[in-house]
């Protein structure tokens, strides 16, 4: 069986923040914790966790480029 989360809706991307993203997580992590769900929820909560850190990733990984280019920048003798 395979469980996937919901896609995202087009206001879903733009509304999208790191910080949002990772506190959803960090929701998910105590509500699972607590073992008060039923598995069908579990596995869907989980789901979606993971298409928030793999966002989460994807934004820090963009956003570490971004400062990498900057400190080539600063090394720059011609700058």
């Amino acid at each position: 069986m395979t469980v996937s989360p919901p896609p995202l809706e087009p206001e879903d991307e733009l509304a999208w923040d790191y910080p949002t993203a990772v506190a959803r997580v960090e929701e998910t992590i105590r509500e699972i914790e607590a073992g008060q769900l039923d598995l069908g929820t579990v596995l869907a909560k989980f789901a979606t966790a993971v298409r928030d850190i793999k966002q989460c990733e994807s934004w820090l990984s963009q956003h570490r480029q971004a400062i990498d280019l900057l400190i080539e920048e600063l090394d720059d003798p011609a700058w």
